[in-house]
């Protein structure tokens, strides 16, 4: 497995979409390795300055202050980032200086470290940015308990190691402060090359011999990569603009959500295009527009990460070509094309989308839309509040942060039993990054430390070999710390070899110890770690199964919301489509979010999963609700005058106020509503009947989408009923 991904480090193939944090053609230029050399570089220089100024001992309970603190130094808003150093400087001065004035009491300190354990669980109800905090505080603890073991100024060792977090944290925020317009750029263009991914997945539905099924699996799965790449792209590049700059950065990210909306609209029947056309060749030119387009798509992306902003598009014209001449033939031979040509059209859009999404890369920035950006910034609440409302049995954080305590607890006392002696810290640290709220997490983590591990004690004993001198240890623990920061949130693997080798070389440096007694340690308390974790997971554990209720509620509500919106934006107001923007965000990021619950279901054991399948055609159908709306938007943006057909408004009108009581009826259902009447027929039989009328192709396409749409919302309703058996039935 490393192999394969150092492979793909070195030398990827380049036949396949750009992964943008382990391509060696964009990894260079990412903010994973800015961050990586920033902290880094920070932890390292206060570390010597430390030496130069400060007794030993102090010296090392300042690097310690420094290095707990960068880990919270990752890459988002500048305003967030300060927010976050800040409360961690104090949460880790209060722990480091607690369990430092319990050293030489055994159980009160063993008793200390589990409330404080149990208490920083809490900090997962503010988001995935507090779980950094919450790691760096747990980490002051451990390093404290054997930094400060049998000291009396327990207060001076926790002032240096604020003091050298503080170091930091000056540190960190002019850094940030000077490199923000290129963080921008590079979350920008990680926000790109997993749209590039998305149009990769959409050219497999024009594949001959495709699994429809298994072709929309891959098509949401990454639609829960593309919602968290996109909310932070929003979350950094949203802010309020300094400079024609970040103007720029603005209309590119907006021209994208442009391009986004326009892929959703190249959904079709793919099962009666491959019907129909499935032996021709058409379907194969069309597959080949689409790469196409995923090659320009990566091609702006590249731009973006390289700070440059002029490039060549990619040129369609051969495939154009031979689509336009293959459409001329079949219709000379009285072939029905109309799904064909309309699906092409699309596809014909999406391109034009992506020339301005050029555009908006090349040319000088205009005066941007008047939207209020700061209603798609996320903003976590940080209300006390949700604290003392989780203080519950029934609640998932409370039972994680008892199930770590526990854990936390169990590594103390078994420490005082084993024959060797084992570093509490150490086991301790191992069941603090492992332990997550899910199992599915958790499992994860522990497969990655313990191979990390090992690789780093292998990594570790060739350099005691190899690096004799002080200077050279320096060196190694630099790039150790580097490679450690970098890969934290792509390859923990990766993480973890880096973090071992960091914590050898930091022993040899100040204790001069047995190098291969120091390996064989680290590796049995890994082990044990490891070992606690796995046995502590199955503690009052929180299955899958018992969140999906409330977020299926949630993604129905937002699904309610955001056709209501569209009915807004169809029929009564085409120019202020801020609410119509909003409520599509909340709702795909839905769909992401059920469907990540989904595949962490499936590294569950077996008896605690349930018809993933299912679930999944649920997903499915919402996602397709948002194709055909975003399809009908970008029908009027091309033919506006059918805004004043009467027709029009009837025919619309019509199914989207019934699909929004399909919506609500489907979340009645779920909700497990005994009056919940049966589905209603989403369109009258009259309005049914006239779509085999003779028609031209504009009409053709309206009432392909509109039947398609209302055929989604009534299944939405069979598939929540059939949800909610299958979650109430075990």
């Amino acid at each position: 497995m490393l192999r394969e991904y150092l492979v793909d480090l070195l030398s990827p193939d380049t036949s396949a979409p750009m992964q943008y944090a382990l391509d060696r053609r964009t990894f260079w230029f990412s903010h994973y390795l800015s961050t990586g050399l920033r902290t880094s570089s920070g932890i390292l220089l206060i570390a010597i300055l430390s030496i130069w100024l400060l007794p030993p001992l102090l010296a090392l309970s300042t690097a310690f202050g420094a290095a707990t603190l960068a880990l919270v130094d990752l890459s988002g808003p500048w305003r967030s980032k300060v927010r976050e150093l800040f409360a961690s400087l104090l949460l880790n001065f209060m722990a480091s200086l607690g369990v430092g004035l319990l050293a030489g009491h055994d159980l009160p300190q063993a008793l200390f470290t589990m409330v404080v354990t149990f208490a920083s669980g809490f900090l997962f109800l503010y988001g995935n940015r507090a779980m950094p905090v919450q790691f760096s505080m747990l980490l002051a603890m451990t390093l404290s308990m054997v930094h400060v073991e049998d000291r009396p100024d327990a207060i001076i060792t926790s002032l240096s190691m604020g003091a050298g977090g503080l170091a930091y944290v000056a540190y960190a925020l002019a850094i940030s402060r000077w490199q923000q317009h290129r963080l921008k750029q590079q979350v920008l263009s990680e926000c790109l090359f997993a749209l590039a991914t998305y149009f990769h997945i959409k050219r497999g539905f024009y594949e001959r011999g495709v699994d429809l099924d298994k072709q929309y699996t891959q098509l949401i799965k990454q639609q829960v990569v593309l919602a968290e790449k996109q909310q932070a792209a929003r979350d950094l590049v949203l802010q309020r603009e300094q400079d024609q700059d970040d103007a720029r950065l603005i209309k590119i990210h907006l021209a994208m959500l442009d391009v986004y909306e326009q892929i959703l609209t190249t959904h079709a029947d793919y099962a009666a295009l491959h019907e129909q056309f499935g032996h021709h060749e058409v379907l194969l030119f069309l597959r080949d527009l689409v790469e196409k387009a995923t090659r320009d798509m990566e091609s702006i992306a590249y731009a973006i990460s390289r700070n440059q902003k002029t490039l060549t598009p990619v040129t369609y014209v051969a495939e154009q070509r031979a689509i336009e001449y293959d459409l001329q033939q079949l219709e000379t031979q009285g072939v029905d094309t109309v799904i064909l040509r309309s699906t092409y059209n699309r596809v014909l859009e999406l391109i034009t989308r992506i020339g301005q999404l050029h555009a908006a890369l090349q040319q000088p920035t205009d005066r941007l839309p008047a939207l209020n950006m700061g209603l798609f910034i996320s903003r976590p609440s940080l209300r006390l509040e949700m604290v003392r409302d989780n203080l519950h049995w029934q609640s998932p954080i409370f039972r994680f942060s008892l199930r770590m305590a526990l854990a936390v607890g169990a590594a103390q006392l078994l420490v005082h039993l084993l024959p060797y002696s084992a570093h509490a810290y150490w086991i301790m640290l191992t069941i603090m990054i492992i332990m997550r709220p899910s199992y599915s997490l958790t499992r994860i983590r522990r497969q990655q430390r313990m191979v990390g591990t090992a690789i780093g004690c292998v990594l570790a004993f060739i350099l005691l070999q190899i690096v004799r001198e002080p200077i050279g240890w320096l060196l190694v623990l630099y790039f150790s710390l580097m490679v450690s920061s970098t890969f934290v949130q792509i390859r923990y693997t990766y993480t973890s070899a880096g973090a071992t080798v960091t914590v050898i070389m930091l022993m040899q440096l100040t204790s001069q110890g047995n190098g291969t007694t120091m390996l064989l340690e680290r590796l049995m308390d890994t082990g044990l770690g490891v070992a606690l974790a796995a046995i502590f997971s199955y503690v009052l554990p929180n299955w899958e199964r018992n969140a999906l209720p409330n977020l299926l509620q949630r993604l129905l509500a937002s699904a309610n919301t955001y056709v209501r919106e569209s009915r807004h934006i169809l029929l009564v107001d085409q120019v202020d489509d801020q609410p119509y923007r909003l409520a599509r965000q909340q709702f795909l990021a839905q769909i992401a979010g059920v469907n990540a619950a989904l595949l962490r279901m499936l590294d569950e054991p077996r008896a605690r999963q349930h018809d993933v399948r299912q679930f999944n055609q649920l997903l499915v159908r919402a996602y397709l609700m948002a194709s055909h709306i975003a399809g009908l938007r970008m029908f009027l943006r091309r033919n506006p005058e059918w805004l004043h057909k009467p027709a029009y408004q009837q025919l619309l009108g019509h199914a989207l106020n019934n699909a929004e009581t399909l919506v609500q009826q489907a979340q009645r259902t779920l909700a497990g509503d005994a009056n919940a009447s049966a589905p209603l027929s989403c369109l009258p039989e009259s309005m049914v009947s006239t779509t085999t009328a003779p028609e031209d192709t504009a009409s053709a396409i309206l009432r392909e989408r509109v039947l398609a749409l209302c055929d989604d919302a009534h299944e939405l309703v069979a598939l929540s009923q059939l949800a909610r058996d299958n979650l109430y039935s075990r």
